[in-house]
C-alpha cells in the first residue's frame, strides 16, 4: 500500500456527517412508530398502563437525544 493509496482511502468527513444523519433520522422515525404503538397498546391494555407509561418515557427520552445528536450533526444555516 502506497501513500497515495492512503489518500484514496481516508474518509470524508462530510460524506461520514451525512450517513451519520440519515441513520439518525431512521432512528427517530423507529422512536416515533414505537410512540405510536406503545400508546395503541396501552389502549388496548389498561392493567399494563403503568409499564406502558414507563415505557413511553424511555422512549420519548431516546426521541429527545435523538433530536439533540441531529441538531448536532445539522447545525442551523446561518
Amino acid at each position: 500500500m502506497s501513500w497515495l493509496d492512503f489518500l484514496d482511502n481516508r474518509p470524508n468527513p462530510g460524506i461520514q456527517r451525512q450517513q451519520m444523519s440519515f441513520h439518525v433520522r431512521e432512528a427517530q422515525k423507529a422512536a416515533y412508530e414505537m410512540g405510536v404503538m406503545l400508546s395503541q397498546l396501552a389502549a388496548s391494555q389498561p392493567h399494563l398502563s403503568q409499564q406502558f407509561s414507563q415505557l413511553q418515557q424511555l422512549n420519548a427520552r431516546v426521541g429527545d437525544l435523538l433530536q439533540q445528536v441531529q441538531q448536532q450533526l445539522d447545525p442551523p444555516q446561518s
